[in-house]
C-alpha cells in the first residue's frame, strides 16, 4: 500500500496505530497506480483509506483490540477483537477468539447501501499434540462483508477459497490440528478443516450498488474442506525454512455466487534473516 502508518508502543500494554493510505496493489499487479483493490464491490473507488486503533495486551490470558476505519465515500468500518486463553494443566488448555465488524455506508456511498454486522467466535481445546476447534460465523446484512486489499481479515471462517461472508450467511467450522513432534517428527504439523455455510439471501441487495452484479440468490449454501501438511526445518543452514502442501476443495449451489474449485498448493517460505 502507498501511504503512512504510525505505531506507538510507549504506553505499557498498549499499542496505538494510525494510518492514511492513498492506493494499494493487487497480488497480480505490477504497478502502484491502480487505486484501491476492493474484494467484492465493483463500485467506483474511493480515493483514500484511514484507520486508527488500539491493542491491549497485558501479557495475561486476555487480549483485546479496537479499530475504526474509513474508506472514502464508501464505508465506515469498526472492528472489535478479543482472545482468551486458559491452561487447565501442563498438557491441556482452552481458548476463545471473538471477532466483530460493523460496516455502514458513508459519503457518496459509491458501493451502495451498506448496513452490515459480521462476527465470528471460535473455541479451541488443546491436549498434548492434539488441537480441536469449533467455530460459528454470521453475517447480518444484505451485502457481503467487504474489505479493502487482498490481505487477511480477522474472521474465523475466512479460509483458503472462501470468506463465507455472503449476505445473511451463517457458517460453522470444525478443525483438527496435530503436532507430529510428539510422534518423532519435530517441525511437522497436520491440519484438517471443514466449513459449511448456509441461509445466504442476497435478494435485497441494493440494485444500484456495487454488489448487485454478484447475483446472490436465496437459500445459498456451500462448503469447503482444507487439508495441510506443514514442515519447518529444525536445524542446519536451512533452519526456519517452511514447506506447506495444501489441498483445498470448495462446492456450492448457484445462489451463493462462488465457483466450485479444487486446488493443490505447494509453498516454500525462506527466512531472509538466515541468509545474511
Amino acid at each position: 500500500m502507498t501511504g503512512l502508518l504510525l505505531t506507538s508502543n510507549e504506553l505499557d500494554h498498549l499499542k496505538l496505530v494510525a494510518g492514511h493510505f492513498t492506493e494499494d496493489t493487487d497480488r497480480n499487479a505490477s504497478s502502484h497506480h491502480q487505486g484501491f483493490v476492493v474484494n467484492y464491490s465493483n463500485g467506483r473507488q474511493g480515493n483514500s483509506f484511514d484507520l486508527a486503533g488500539v491493542v491491549w495486551d497485558p501479557g495475561a490470558a486476555l487480549r483485546g483490540s479496537l479499530y475504526t476505519s474509513r474508506y472514502q465515500d464508501s464505508w465506515n468500518q469498526h472492528y472489535l477483537g478479543a482472545t482468551f486463553s486458559h491452561a487447565l494443566d501442563e498438557h491441556r488448555s482452552i481458548s476463545l477468539d471473538l471477532n466483530l465488524y460493523r460496516t455502514t455506508d458513508t459519503g457518496k456511498a459509491l458501493s451502495g447501501r451498506i448496513d452490515n454486522t459480521t462476527w465470528s467466535l471460535v473455541s479451541r481445546y488443546d491436549q498434548g499434540p492434539h488441537g480441536f476447534s469449533l467455530g460459528w460465523q454470521q453475517v447480518h446484512g444484505n451485502t457481503p462483508f467487504d474489505y479493502v486489499t487482498r490481505g487477511a481479515i480477522y474472521l474465523a471462517n475466512a479460509v483458503q477459497m472462501s470468506d463465507f461472508n455472503a449476505p445473511n450467511e451463517k457458517s460453522w467450522q470444525a478443525r483438527y490440528d496435530l503436532n507430529m513432534g510428539a510422534y518423532g517428527v519435530p517441525g511437522l504439523n497436520l491440519t484438517a478443516l471443514y466449513v459449511r455455510g448456509f441461509d445466504i439471501d442476497g435478494t435485497h441487495v441494493d440494485p444500484a450498488g456495487g454488489y448487485a452484479y454478484l447475483g446472490y440468490g436465496k437459500g445459498g449454501k456451500h462448503w469447503e474442506r482444507d487439508l495441510e501438511a506443514r514442515y519447518v526445518v529444525q536445524s542446519g543452514k536451512a533452519k526456519g525454512t517452511a514447506f506447506s502442501l495444501r489441498h483445498n476443495l470448495h462446492r456450492g449451489n448457484t445462489a451463493q455466487a462462488e465457483l466450485d474449485g479444487d486446488q493443490i498448493r505447494l509453498a516454500v517460505e525462506w527466512p531472509l534473516s538466515g541468509a545474511f
